[in-house]
C-alpha cells in the first residue's frame, strides 16, 4: 500500500497542476478584463485592449454595424 500511495502522490499533483493552469485559461477567455488596460463600450461592442484606443475605433466600428446590417439575418441588438 506505501507503493501505491506514492504512485497516487506522483500522478495527482502533475494532474492536479494541469487541472488548475486549464481552470486559469478557461476563466481568463471567459473573464478577460483583468488581462487588458483598456476597455470601450461602444453601441452594442465592448472592445478591451492593452494599448489606448484612438477614435478611429468607432468609426471601424461604424462600418461593422453598417455591414451587418446589410445581412438579411442580422437582429440588432442580439449578440
Amino acid at each position: 500500500m506505501p507503493g501505491l500511495r506514492k504512485l497516487l502522490k506522483w500522478i495527482a499533483l502533475p494532474v492536479g497542476l494541469w487541472l488548475l493552469f486549464q481552470l486559469g485559461k478557461l476563466l481568463l477567455l471567459l473573464f478577460p478584463q483583468p488581462a487588458f488596460s483598456y476597455r470601450l463600450e461602444y453601441q452594442n461592442y465592448r472592445i478591451y485592449s492593452d494599448a489606448p484606443l484612438d477614435s478611429t475605433i468607432r468609426a471601424l466600428f461604424d462600418d461593422v454595424e453598417q455591414r451587418n446590417r446589410a445581412i438579411p439575418i442580422y437582429q440588432p441588438g442580439k449578440t
